[in-house]
């Protein structure tokens, strides 16, 4: 028996389970790497499958709008699903499908490198804390621009999500303050 047979039994087989792409792990060829929302259209049924661990592996048999456009075959959960197409014609159509699915290029916002930025930056929340300010004077108060340090040994006994910290002067007075209170350097 031909694979062209084989897939056409199967694909005829009431007992064939169709199930719709979801998959961000795209064909490196497509070159994707953004989430896609998938609408239903590229569908695909399990040739051969197994279990590898928790995950279900094996060749699968993809159709765009009912028409046949590649196979793949994954040999372990942490593989990557190896794409191969029907034919250069059905690689552009999956490509193109997929790229109407993704936002149109004036939606996108880009970074602007030219935007002006304070020379310190806040946190909000104690979890974000870089590893720096426990052991210098870096982290800034802002309303008395003084150099302080976090108190580390607070920070662990008492640690839970919040944004009140204990703060540390270089006169080695302590007292807890607000994240919002303090200012964080870009350098070390």
């Amino acid at each position: 028996m031909k694979l062209s047979e084989l897939i056409e039994r199967k694909k005829n087989d009431p007992k064939t389970k169709w199930e719709e792409y979801y998959h961000v792990d795209l064909p490196e060829s497509l070159n994707f790497n953004e989430y896609i929302q998938f609408d239903g259209q590229l569908k695909f049924f399990w040739l051969k499958k197994t279990h590898c661990t928790d995950t279900q592996v094996g060749d699968r048999v993809y159709f765009l709008s009912g028409e046949l456009v590649a196979t793949s075959y994954q040999h372990g959960r942490k593989f990557r699903e190896c794409f191969t197409f029907v034919s250069k014609e059905a690689e552009e159509k999956v490509f193109l499908y997929i790229k109407s699915l993704i936002e149109d290029e004036e939606e996108k916002v880009y970074v602007d490198l030219e935007e002006d930025v304070d020379d310190y930056y806040t946190i909000e929340k104690n979890y974000n804390i870089p590893g720096c300010c426990f052991n210098e004077y870096s982290v800034i108060v802002k309303e008395s621009n003084e150099k302080v340090k976090i108190v580390y040994d607070d920070f662990i006994r008492n640690f839970k999500i919040t944004d009140i910290v204990t703060i540390k002067f270089q006169n080695g007075k302590t007292t807890e303050t607000n994240m919002s209170n303090l200012l964080f350097s870009y350098f070390d």
